[in-house]
């Protein structure tokens, strides 16, 4: 019963992908500008630019807002549904953001993307995951707290690998970008 669920999870999570995927080409043809959605030489310019200061309390602020309103909804709704409703709808932005950056960037963009998102990602995807395994706000123990502490921890090791790792990295892949 349980493993259905969680292959449905990841199959809304595809199909929403492809959904959004074939959109964006649907709209591209009617002409319609997503520039915006990109990371353009110019974006880049401006974040590496910025002291490393900046950029981490930047994120740390609207991470740590993000992080408040999915505790939120996971105590009002559960962490099963709010799980699988992000990942339906981040699989579908990623959906997106992969289309424009292949459009605007070629697969230069598609690079660019994945190496932008996945190594803070992965801290953020694991701290839902481990949020959904331990079933948080579920039950009422003194789990809850350690539980909630580790989930904090994970998110913020993701916050600051976030903040110190896009500086860098888009330092270190501007020079080649503007080759």
């Amino acid at each position: 019963m349980y493993e259905s669920k969680v292959n449905k999870s990841y199959m809304m999570a595809f199909l929403s992908v492809v959904f959004v995927s074939i959109i964006f080409n649907l709209c591209i043809r009617k002409n319609i500008n997503f520039d915006y959605l990109s990371i353009g030489i110019d974006d880049m310019y401006a974040i590496i630019h910025r002291s490393n200061r900046d950029v981490i309390s930047y994120v740390i602020f609207k991470r740590l807002k993000q992080l408040l309103i999915i505790l939120i909804l996971i105590k009002a709704f559960g962490c099963g549904t709010i799980y699988n409703t992000l990942l339906v709808s981040l699989s579908g932005i990623l959906g997106l953001l992969l289309s424009v950056q292949v459009y605007y960037l070629g697969i230069q963009g598609v690079i660019v993307l994945l190496l932008y998102l996945l190594p803070h990602y992965i801290f953020y995807c694991v701290a839902f995951y481990y949020c959904k395994r331990t079933k948080l706000f579920e039950s009422k123990t003194d789990e809850n707290i350690k539980n909630l502490i580790c989930i904090i921890i994970i998110y913020v090791a993701g916050m600051i690998v976030e903040g110190v790792f896009m500086t860098n990295f888009l330092k270190f892949f501007y020079q080649y970008m503007v080759m």
